[in-house]
């Protein structure tokens, strides 16, 4: 995007943006925050808002949640420590 000044003033300016790159540059800091490399991004080159917003759909906020079981559950035999493992996280 370009903007310029009006053309009643002296002095002549321009000012170039490019918006796409800026929130490229911010995808690309936040994903390498999130533990993404600087050689897994350059895999995705021009699709790392896709990526960014791809990654933050399917992350699972961590907070505290309440596990309720249904009067049905019944742990299968031998899934004891998963499930115990799944209720720390």
């Amino acid at each position: 995007m370009k903007i310029q000044n009006c053309l009643l003033e002296k002095n002549s300016w321009s000012i170039t943006m490019d918006f796409i790159e800026d929130l490229e540059k911010i995808a690309h800091f936040l994903l390498k925050t999130k533990g993404y490399s600087d050689e897994d991004l350059s895999n995705y080159a021009g699709n790392l808002l896709l990526v960014y917003f791809k990654n933050e759909q399917l992350t699972i906020i961590p907070k505290p949640r309440q596990v309720m079981y249904s009067k049905q559950f019944k742990c299968p035999e031998g899934y004891e420590q998963a499930l115990k493992n799944l209720l720390d996280k």
